[in-house]
């Protein structure tokens, strides 16, 4: 390979993740269940789970479940989000939750009235 080309293929590896788009999320890719952690600065944390049972751009449709450590922090309901991206954003018992999805893992944030949590889950299969 000519000097020449090498640096042209250089250049061309370096440039290409600022231009490429990144690939829009497909239903598939977010169904299911979603489990993991949400954890606040002093690493308080507690069980959440998220179940994806629906998604028509930029509406996702599905469930949550929160687990504390007493039966009365029990929290489940459905949501409903809207999806931008990889970024789904919804409100979970009116504080507002974003969660970004990459390969089998989300992560993101829950505002809460105190300091934000932060959130970690997995796919389940």
């Amino acid at each position: 390979m000519s000097r020449a080309a090498a640096m042209a293929l250089v250049a061309a590896v370096a440039v290409a993740p600022a231009t490429q788009a990144r690939a829009e999320l497909g239903p598939e890719a977010l169904l299911g269940e979603w489990c993991g952690r949400w954890m606040t600065l002093s690493q308080y944390s507690e069980y959440m789970c998220l179940t994806i049972d629906r998604v028509e751009r930029p509406v996702v449709v599905g469930r949550y479940e929160t687990r504390g450590t007493r039966p009365e922090r029990t929290y489940t309901g459905p949501f409903y989000g809207t999806l931008k991206g990889d970024e789904l954003s919804f409100n979970l018992m009116r504080l507002p939750v974003t969660v970004s999805f990459e390969g089998e893992r989300a992560r993101g944030t829950m505002r809460g009235t105190k300091a934000p949590k932060t959130i970690e889950l997995l796919r389940q299969r």
